[in-house]
């Protein structure tokens, strides 16, 4: 399968994969096996230094400048990033109406390609297609090449001064707070969608997997929704389309490879179970919106429809709805990521209007989640994994009653405040082989630990000649899961 796009593939990163704004689409992937058995373990890497701190959240306003009536642009500094940056607000029409000043309103997040800046979509008429829709509307600087992602760290050729991006943490752990701080917003998950185009698409569906607690609804307009295809070219390529051009974005490709995966929408797929999807994408022959000089970029649409047709294949695979618009001839360009936009933005205010249960507002409600971080948190609970670096932890059905567990090592678990404090609980196939009795805490959280078989020997790192092999020898990409454990949780009687 792999072998089928290498040609193409290779062609298009030599021209600048996913740096041009506008590009095309092509047809489907067959299903890639996603099991991690070959991959090698997590070893350091001889090509990325790490970050050796954790990225710090603290934004600035340093200046603002109107851009239209209802569009300004601010700049800030960005502690998360080491500099300046900006972002674009649009304001619902009728926001400054004295008459309304007591209504609030839901915010889009809406993201730009490897090519573009916060302007873009301003630029691009972003105003008019939004028009009377009741929303504030966040466009903010993603970096050339960001790819919406705390960067791994950086090439060891490059000063250790040198401080890797953290563009996740900029949108998220700083910009969404500051909007919320500085407008009228509804500020919670009911009432965020996120949607971008490209590159864009791809932190789309990233920042909805990895946090599917912070929106409700996410749109990808001819997103890079598979950056894992093509392994390991394709990843390689993908950061030298920005600036700085980065291998060490999610890290090398061979010895991260985990961190690349945990980033990829198509492997966390099982994530978006609670988020409304959409994903639109043409087959990169000119289209009923093409100009001349927008023909060009159809070739770079041909690599991302496979990409589309994958990530699709894997939420339905999951079990997952999605509203997949794959609209046949068009191309990686402006008209069509503006068209994207105005079938997203009814299907987002409708999934808005019409709240669903969540795991937020129901602990009976299940959710999975799949994640390679040695820590990590969501829908008030948190976990920490205590494995090889390159293993996956996978939660399947999680509820106040229990959880299953694929993965490998030790996984330690705490509840969110579901049970009643200082009560005790059995919680069965957490402390191996006995069931273990834990006690709520003052606020009523459980913590404990859940003990997996020990994970398969990791293959060894490639040798070139396996690497030379790979487009005709399919590479499983997922998480090996050795160790398994169904745990469940009930009041001592």
């Amino acid at each position: 399968m792999r072998g089928r796009w290498g040609s193409a593939v290779t062609s298009v990163l030599v021209a600048g994969l996913l740096g041009a704004a506008p590009a095309a689409t092509a047809t489907s992937a067959a299903p890639r096996n996603r099991t991690r058995a070959d991959r090698p373990a997590g070893v350091p890497s001889p090509v990325c230094r790490p970050r050796t701190t954790s990225p710090v959240a603290r934004l600035r306003v340093v200046h603002v400048q109107p851009i239209t009536a209802r569009v300004t642009r601010y700049t800030f500094f960005s502690s998360a990033l080491g500099g300046q940056v900006r972002a674009n607000v649009l304001l619902p029409a009728g926001y400054a109406d004295p008459a309304q000043a007591a209504r609030r309103y839901p915010v889009l997040l809406l993201l730009h390609g490897a090519a573009g800046d916060a302007d873009d979509w301003v630029r691009h008429g972003v105003e008019r297609v939004v028009g009377d829709t009741p929303m504030i509307v966040v466009m903010p600087d993603g970096g050339t090449g960001g790819w919406y992602t705390d960067w791994f760290g950086a090439e060891v050729t490059r000063p250790a001064t040198f401080t890797p991006p953290a563009w996740e943490t900029f949108h998220l752990r700083e910009l969404l707070p500051w909007v919320d701080a500085t407008f009228r917003t509804i500020a919670d998950r009911q009432h965020r969608v996120i949607a971008g185009l490209s590159m864009g698409g791809f932190g789309t569906m990233s920042y909805a997997a990895r946090h599917p607690d912070l929106f409700v609804a996410a749109g990808s307009f001819s997103g890079a929704v598979d950056t894992d295809l093509m392994w390991p070219l394709l990843p390689m390529a993908l950061g030298y389309v920005g600036t700085p051009p980065s291998m060490c974005i999610w890290g090398d490709p061979v010895t991260q490879q985990a961190n690349l995966e945990g980033h990829d929408p198509t492997v966390l797929a099982p994530s978006l179970g609670d988020t409304t999807l959409f994903a639109a994408w043409g087959n990169g022959q000119a289209g009923p919106l093409d100009t001349p000089s927008s023909q060009a970029s159809g070739l770079l649409e041909m690599v991302i429809a496979p990409m589309n047709a994958g990530f699709v294949q894997a939420v339905q695979r999951s079990g997952i709805p999605i509203t997949a618009w794959s609209y046949g001839p068009g191309t990686h360009s402006w008209p069509y990521w503006l068209r994207d936009l105005a079938k997203f933005l009814p299907m987002a205010m409708a999934a808005i209007a019409r709240p669903s249960p969540t795991p937020a507002t129901d602990p009976t409600h299940p959710f999975d989640y799949r994640s390679a971080e040695p820590t990590f948190g969501v829908w008030g609970w948190t976990f920490r994994a205590r494995h090889d670096p390159q293993a996956f932890t996978d939660l399947t059905s999680v509820t106040r009653s229990g959880l299953t567990v694929r993965g490998a090592g030790q996984l330690d678990v705490t509840t969110p405040p579901l049970y009643r404090p200082g009560a005790a609980y059995l919680v069965s196939g957490a402390q191996e082989p006995a069931p273990g009795i834990v006690i709520a805490d003052r606020r009523g959280r459980l913590t404990f630990t859940v003990d997996l078989a020990d994970r398969a020997p990791a293959a060894a790192v490639a040798s070139l000649s396996a690497l030379g092999q790979f487009l005709a020898q399919p590479l499983p990409l997922d998480g090996t899961v050795a160790g398994a454990a169904h745990v469940t949780i009930r009041p001592l009687a």
